[in-house]
């Protein structure tokens, strides 16, 4: 959360934390664009940066560029 904090700052980013999260990137990425469409900051065809820790808790250490729609690909 103190990230997210941060972050809520900083122009064009809408940062969220979530509680319960899966464990590996693919299920991350794809969280991340169920809440993009769900809170409508993002439609198909869209880019999605992605930034998260694995393992959990250790800081941040991977960044994706998705396309919204991709099937988490």
């Amino acid at each position: 959360l103190p990230v997210a904090r941060r972050l809520a700052v900083t122009w064009g980013v809408s940062a969220r934390a979530v509680g319960e999260h899966p464990s590996d990137h693919e299920g991350i990425v794809r969280l991340a664009e169920a809440e993009a469409l769900r809170a409508r900051l993002a439609a198909a065809g869209d880019a999605l940066v992605v930034t998260h820790g694995l393992p959990a808790g250790s800081g941040t250490n991977l960044l994706r560029i998705h396309r919204v729609g991709d099937g988490g690909r």
